[in-house]
This record gives structure tokens, sequence and C-alpha cells, in this order.
């Protein structure tokens, strides 16, 4: 939590901040001659505190995205918006249980591919906290599902070239500011109903009030906002082909690599002739086929094995987990405007969201540390057993049908209802501030924001100790495991193997210890004692105080093209996240996520950044403006910078404006990725070693010695309104950005692929590669890995929009065309050594982001009084799948992810128009992928990529909105 201390220093700051810049402004003020000038009114535009004519009337590049384009996007939340966007690529919107293991319910935005950390997310042009949540590359970011009620949302501005001059750290690769509808007056209520149409019931049902008060010396407005989404299956849409990259090889029935030849003739001969053919002799479960989502394994044709004996018996998890998950969301915004004098505007905000996700897992994760089966002298043949006197020193398992014993690779369950994991975040954001106008030109803003998010995520997985006892009898809540009997009274037996759940109702088997019979079947209570829920809280605060003082020189120093524009300030704030874990998972009492004993440490860090900024702004001409900035921030425990921007816009004629900028930026390491003790990610990886494909635990610890990355980037471009072409405008901008010292995690197939490339000996060292059973079988349970800079990230590319409006005799025709071109997106892996050229590639072996080269979006909005018809189609380029070939310079061109055209469609009508008795009443419909359109499919957990494609289908939506 934010304490008095850094309150107060943050009050200082202000107050010292505020007396120094009023000083100043009151000096400059004397100079200026008494003269009478026009009144212009201007704009506060991203980008730039001073205030300008038009969000376009600067050289930095700006898209701004109005509630009617919003609205007909068709969308129930931002991150609807944001997947929309060509310029957004990586981002992590869907709830995919493979790629977003902790951030379920969240959602983000990722501008140029830069990833997810390096897009500044405001609102009403101040920052918001970061999530708790980080993605599974440990990377923070902030939740655009928990800022503000869409209702009360009136446009995106979009600046597409770094802004760390003047926003700071975060706003390397561009700024997101979302804007609220301060001066709405009336009430207005929206319901929304949405749903997939082809395979799945999935619906979200949105509700949305907002009412707004004008009065003489001020405003209020508030707005809430509730979301109720039903899932979306695996089991009832599933992308993935059975059998296919949805694998695990930890299965129930599970798989069980025997110490010694089996007393039953034919299973010892198998098992020497496996030995002595240099084999692992693993055997399956024999009743592997009794569950309907394994793969039993194939026959061994050199020994004539049956089919289903001797391999993994393999579970297909595909069915189990969800593309949507069960979702509700309570988002709340308010905010008051009152002027205290002519000159003196007060503001507060505040805004809340309560939102709750719960995505299905497996019925149990897999054990990623193999367990011991106690054996016995028996039979081969299940259900059948030998000497009940074998003396051993750990309890015999009664259920062990070789006879033997046997390391187990198996999970307790395997089939029936899905697991859930919960996905908890509530945030809290207070806002206030002053604006005081000293003149007609001079304007001192001051304001504060605090924030805090807090973020809970609940797991089911098996407790290692607990599972330990139970397969040796002495299971149960009850059960005194010092002075307990196995299979006795209050101790009960785990069953692991097939029989659990194929013997008959009420069979039981011999204890050998006590000669007296156990039931096959394993009850709830051993359930309960071998299940228990990972919990992870992790909380977000922020503290930001604002002081800027802004407005022009007048005709003192004024130039040619008008009077210079300044803006100088400063800013505090104040950081702080921490992360606490249940006792279970502190102790490494987890069988998958801990899954090599790994202990979770508890951890809390903040830190203070102070920062001062000064901006101009210089029209040299009527046609040249030349702009600049500068920052200088001091970052606790990571450094300090400064950073400059420089833009220019020229506008040799009324139909052409042309712009460019330069700047360089610095990004500090965040606290988690600082200090972190260790979080568990899951990821599908591919073990050279084995040759396997397995579903795997990744274990990520901060570094202390990260350094900040830098960058430099800058842009080139234009636009074209043709005086002769009345209703067209035309957009083009190249882009470029150069990171040095990018921070990013690991890529734990890059580690493997080079440690492949090593030999045996990097293969299996365990200090980065986890395997419980060493050289005799070494499958891979775990990649330990952690933050580190990469060499570097370039990337460029080429941004396009035209749009024409045309008024004809039947209505107003605007069709539109937009899109994004990236020519290089090159990435030196820090791992691998090498750098590759990753645009046109999933990227999966290293650590750049998915990035289609091309994509584009173009349509044709028609409004014919009450009526409104809009028609788009999306276009997503095809690339590589370097998952299937890798190479050293890149991937070969067998793995390939299909391109993507959707088409979507909207028909709205003012039905007030239309009828009396519907006055103020609008309805719209439409559908989202009118022609049912599938993702491509890709070989990984899911059948496709997450961080791209829409997994949903058609989706019909119908909107009502009432105003009063």
């Amino acid at each position: 939590m934010i304490d008095a201390k850094s309150l107060l220093k943050a009050t200082s700051a202000l107050a010292t901040s505020a007396c120094l810049l009023t000083a100043w402004n009151m000096s400059a003020q004397a100079q200026q001659q008494d003269e009478s000038v026009n009144e212009v009114e201007e704009i506060v535009v991203t980008g730039s505190y001073i205030r300008r004519s038009s969000q376009t009337s600067q050289a930095s590049p700006i898209s701004v995205i109005g509630s009617d384009d919003i609205d007909q996007i068709g969308a129930t939340s931002l991150a609807g918006i944001t997947q929309t966007l060509t310029i957004n690529t990586g981002s992590q919107n869907n709830p995919d249980a493979f790629t977003q293991n902790i951030s379920t319910g969240t959602s983000n935005i990722n501008l140029r591919g830069l990833g997810v950390a390096s897009t500044l997310v405001l609102l009403n042009g101040r920052r918001q906290v970061v999530s708790g949540a980080t993605t599974d590359d440990g990377v923070s970011f902030v939740d655009t599902s928990s800022l503000i009620p869409m209702i009360a949302l009136e446009r995106m501005e979009i600046l597409k070239d770094g802004a760390a001059t003047l926003y700071g750290s975060d706003a390397v690769a561009g700024v997101v500011n979302f804007i609220t509808r301060d001066r709405f007056e009336g009430f207005e209520i929206r319901a929304e109903y949405q749903g997939v149409q082809d395979e799945g019931s999935q619906r979200d049902l949105k509700v949305e009030a907002m009412g707004g008060v004008q009065f003489d010396r001020g405003y209020a407005v508030a707005a809430i906002s509730y979301l109720d989404r039903s899932p979306l299956t695996t089991q009832e849409r599933r992308l993935s082909p059975f059998g296919g990259p949805d694998v695990s090889s930890i299965g129930q029935p599970g798989t069980f690599i025997l110490t010694a030849p089996p007393p039953d003739p034919l299973a010892g001969a198998i098992f020497n002739g496996l030995v002595g053919a240099g084999q692992t002799p693993a055997f399956a479960d024999p009743g592997c086929a009794a569950n309907p989502n394994s793969i039993a394994p194939d026959a061994v044709p050199a020994f004539g094995i049956p089919a289903g004996v001797v391999g993994f018996c393999q579970l297909d998890f595909g069915d189990f987990f969800n593309l949507v998950p069960d979702e509700n969301r309570l988002q709340g915004f308010a905010k008051v405007g009152y002027s205290i004098t002519d000159d003196l505007e007060f503001f507060t905000e505040i805004s809340f969201a309560r939102n709750r996700a719960t995505r299905s897992n497996t019925p149990t994760f897999p054990n990623l540390t193999p367990q011991l089966i106690p054996g016995f002298f028996g039979s081969f043949a299940p259900g059948t057993f030998g000497d009940p006197n074998n003396p051993r020193s750990t309890p015999p398992n009664p259920f062990n049908p070789f006879g033997v014993d046997a390391i187990a690779l198996v999970r307790p369950l395997g089939q029936g209802e899905p697991a859930d994991s919960t996905h908890d975040s509530d945030t809290y954001r207070v806002a206030a501030g002053l604006t005081w106008d000293i003149d007609d030109t001079w304007r001192l803003d001051t304001d504060v924001v605090a924030a805090q998010n807090d973020f809970t995520l609940s797991a089911q997985d098996t407790l290692a100790s607990e599972f330990f006892f139970a397969l040796n009898g002495l299971g149960g809540e009850n059960c005194d495991q010092l002075t307990g009997t196995p299979g006795v009274g209050n101790c009960q037996f785990f069953n692991p193997f097939a029989s659990s759940f194929t013997a008959p109702e009420g069979a039981t088997v011999i204890n050998p210890t006590t000669g007296l019979p156990v039931p096959v079947a394993n009850s709830d209570e051993i359930f309960d004692f071998v299940l228990g829920r990972n919990l992870l809280d992790m909380d977000s605060d922020l503290l930001v105080v604002d002081t800027v003082l802004s407005g022009d020189l007048g005709d003192t120093l004024r130039l040619p093209g008008g009077p210079i524009g300044v803006a100088i300030g400063g800013q505090f704030r104040h950081e702080e996240f921490g992360m606490n874990a249940d006792s279970n998972s502190n102790n490494g009492n987890f069988l998958f996520v801990s899954g090599a004993g790994t202990r979770v440490a508890d951890w809390d860090s903040q830190r203070d950044v102070y920062a001062a900024f000064a901006e101009i702004s210089l029209p040299v001409t009527n046609w040249l403006e030349v702009s600049s900035s500068v920052r200088y921030e001091d970052i606790e425990d990571a450094g300090d910078t400064v950073d400059p921007k420089v833009g220019v816009l020229v506008t040799p004629s009324s139909d052409l404006s042309l712009r460019g900028t330069y700047s360089t930026s610095f990004r500090s390491p965040s606290l988690f990725q600082q200090n972190t003790k260790g979080i568990v990610a899951l990821a599908q990886l591919n073990d050279p070693l084995v040759g396997n494909t397995a579903f795997l635990a990744e274990f990520t610890t901060g570094n202390a010695d990260l350094k900040p990355e830098t960058s430099r980037q800058f842009n080139l471009g234009g636009t074209w309104e043709p005086s002769a072409i009345e209703g067209l405008t035309i957009d083009l901008d190249y882009w470029n950005f150069k990171f040095r010292d990018a921070i990013v995690k690991e890529n734990a197939q890059a580690l493997l692929d080079n440690a492949a490339a090593q030999g045996l000996p990097a293969l299996l060292n365990p200090e980065r590669f986890v395997r419980p059973l060493g050289a005799a079988l070494p499958l891979l349970s775990q990649v330990n890995t952690q933050f580190v800079n990469a060499p570097s990230i370039e990337t460029d590319g080429l941004d396009f929009k035209a749009r024409y409006r045309m008024d004809t005799d039947v209505g107003t025709f605007s069709p539109f065309f937009e899109g994004t071109y990236i020519f290089n997106y090159d990435v030196t892996d820090p791992t691998l050594g090498i750098t590759i050229n990753a645009v046109g590639s999933r990227n999966f072996r290293n650590v750049g982001d998915p990035t289609p080269r091309l994509r584009f979006n173009a349509g044709i909005n028609y409004l014919n009084g009450p009526h409104n018809f809009y028609l788009v189609g999306r276009y997503i380029d095809d690339y590589d799948d370097d998952q299937i070939s890798p190479t050293g310079d890149g991937v070969e061109e067998n793995g390939r992810v299909e391109s993507q055209f959707t088409v979507d469609m909207q028909y709205g009508v003012q039905l007030g128009d239309l009828v009396d008795f519907a006055e103020n009443i609008s309805v719209t419909a439409g559908v989202i992928n009118l022609t049912g359109q599938k993702p491509p499919l890709v070989n990984t957990n899911g059948g496709f990529d997450s961080r791209v494609h829409d997994p949903r289908g058609r989706v019909m939506y119908v909107r009502l909105l009432t105003k009063f």
C-alpha cells in the first residue's frame, strides 16, 4: 500500500513545482504586451501538453477512434477494439490456458509487437496502475479490462511513435489515451447481447448506464457497466485434432518405469528385451484404453508385443480447457468538475473494476515429479496378487499389477469434469486536480492519481507429501502418518491405476500388509486429501503527482508563424508490487506448479521516480513548425536518463501536411522483473534430448542486475486532403524502432535448442533443466529461466489509411482502407546469440512476438437518415510456424500459419425517426466473422495462435440504446 511518507514526498514535490513554475510564469506574463488577440478554441492532444487546434496539428502520428467507430466494431470490451487495430500485434486478449496461465480475464495492448509493457495506457491523460497479474513472459501491463465502462468512453487517441520524453517510461512504442465523455448530459441505458453461432453456446450479456448533468459552474457524470460472459469450452469448439498437439506424456492411467523384471514370464521377457536393446522399460497401464481421453501406445514390431503394452499412455487434454472463460465484470466511473472561480477549476475522478474469471483445466494437472509405486511379487495380470508377506521397508501397493517397484508418470485424474482456476481482479483508482487559467494563454495543471490492483489466482494441484503418503496407504485427513497402518481405519490407499475406475462397484483387493480387503475405487475423501489449491495474491500500487505549466510567449518572442508554445512540468511516481503465495507453494509441495520441489517465496518491493520535462513549439513560418521536448527521469535502483524528441510539421499547401519525429526512450525493468523470487508459467516445449513435446513448467526468477532498455525511433509521414476530391483523406507513415538491451524473459525453447547444439552435458545441466529420473529416463519436467537483456530488437514498417466521404442523393457513402506492412522485425536472441529475421513468423523459439507481415481492414459505411450500414473485411497475413522446423537462421517453409480474411457487418436504425413511440431509441444488429472462418490451425496447444486470431468463429450481436 502507499504509505504516508510517500504521499508526503509527493505533496511536497507538487507544492514546490507549483510555486516555482507559477513564479516563472508571472515573470513571463509581465513581459507580455497588453494587446487583444483572436480567441481560437484549442485542445490538449495526446503527445503534447501545448494546446492545439486539432488532433492532427502536430508532428507525431495520431489515430483517433471515436465512439461511433467503437460501436461499429461490435466489441463488448476494450480488448475487442484493440484486436482489430492493424498496428497492434502480439497482445494477449484471449483466455488461452497455455500462454495466459495467470492473466486470464485481463487484456492489453502491444503496439508494433514491441511488448505489452512498451505501450503506455492513459486514462484522460493520466497513468493507470499495472495489473498484479503478469504475462507468462513476466511482463507487467495495464489491464484494459479494468479501466472504465465502455459507455463512458468518448474516444481513443493512439500516439504511434515514442512519447517517453513527455510521459516517461513505458511509452517507448507509443501511447493509447482513453478519454471519457465528461460533458455528457442526460441519461443513457445500453444493453447488448452477443453469442457464438456455430459451435458452442457462448454468449455475452452486457448492460450499461450513464448519467450526466451540466450546471453553471461545473458538471458531473457517472457510468456503470455489468458484463456476464458464459464460457466457450474446447469440448464445444475443438480447434486442434484429437491426438494432435494437445497431448501429455503423463496421463491417467499413466506410464510405469519398472525397476526390475516382473515375475510374469511374458512381462519379464519384454522387460529384458527392452533393456538388452538399450530402451527404457516403460509400460503403459494395462487399462490405458479404458479412458476415452487416453492414447495407448502402438505395438513394437521387434518384440511382437501387443498394442497398448510398451510405451507411454498419453492423455489428450484438448477437451478440458476454455477458449472463452466464464466471466463477469462490474465497472464504475464517476467524474465531477467544478469552477471554483472563473480561472480555477477542480476535478475528481473515481473508478473501480471488479472482474471475476474462471477457466477450466484438466481434472488434475500431471505430476511432474515421478512417484514411486511400491510393488510385490505377483502376477502381471491386473487384479491378481502374490505373497502378502513380501518383506519391504516401504509398504507394498495392493493395486500394482506389475509385481515390482515402478516409477509412475501419472496424474490423479485424467477424465471426468474439468477442474477450474479462478482469476480475481479488483482495481481502484482516484484522481484529483486543479487547473488554473492564469491568463488567456497560460495555464497551470496539477493532479494526483492513486490506484491499486489486487489480483488473486487459485488453481487446483496435487500435493506432493500427501500424494506420497496416500500411495503408501497412509492417506486421509484423519490418518496419523506416524502411527497408522496402511489401508486400515482412517488411513487409505490411493489407487493410481486404471482399476480405480474400471473395476466393478464395490470391488476390493487384499492389502498385502494386513491380508484384509481394501476398496479398489478411490474415495472422495482421498481425493480431498491429495488435492489442494495453489493460491497467489499479487498486489500493485501506484501514486503519481503531475504538474504542468503551458502557454505561449506572446508577441515578445513571436515567430512569423505565430507565438512560441511552451510547456514545462514535473512528475513524481511511487510504485509498489508484491506477491504472497500459500504455504504449500512456499514449501514447494505441489507436483505441477512446483514440480521440482521449487519453492515460491513471498516478496514485495517499491521505488520512487522523479522526472522533469520541457516542451517547445516553434511556428517558424505559417507552413513550418518545429517542436521539441526533453525529459530527465531518475528511477530508484535503475538509474537516470535524459531523452529528447524533435518533430517537424510542414504544410506546403492546404491539401498536404508532412511530418517527422525523432526521439530516444528509456524503460527500466519492472519491480517484478527485478525482484520476483520465482513464479511458474506453463509452456509446450520440445525436448531435443528425448524427442518428445510436452506441456511443462517454466520457473522464472528475477534479476537485480538487469540494465534498463533504451531505444531510438523515428517516423516520417504525411496527410493528403486534395481540394479537388472533397472528402478524401490519405495518411501514410513510415516508422522505425531500434531497441538496445531489451528486457525479456529467456525463451525456454531457445535454451533447449542452444543446449542441444552444445551436446549432451548441456541438455543434462540440472541448473537449467530439471529431469527427476536422471539419465535412466531423462524426461524433462521443468526449465529454469530468468529475465535478461536481449542485445537488440529492430523493426520498421508502413501504416497507411485512406477514407473517402461521398454525399449523394441516396445517402452518404464512406469507403475506407487502413493497414500496416512490416518490412523488418529483427530479434537478436540473448540465448541463441544470433539475429533472427522474425517478421512473418510465430517466433515460438525466440523472444519475439508473433508478427504477420501484413494486416489491413477495408470496408464501407453507408448512412441514410435513420439507417446506418457498416461492412468491413479484415485480413491477417500468413506466417511461419517455427515451432515445427527450426534452423540456425530462422525457420523453414514447411510450417505455416495460413492467412485469414474475415468479414464483419452491422446495421443500425434510429427508431425514433420511424415511429413516434420509440423516440430516442436505437437498435443495432451485426455479425462478427460473417462467414464463420475458423482461426488458422497451428501445431500448438489449443490449435490456434491466441495472440493473433479470434477462436470464436461467427458471432452475432444486437444492441439496444435508449436516451432520456
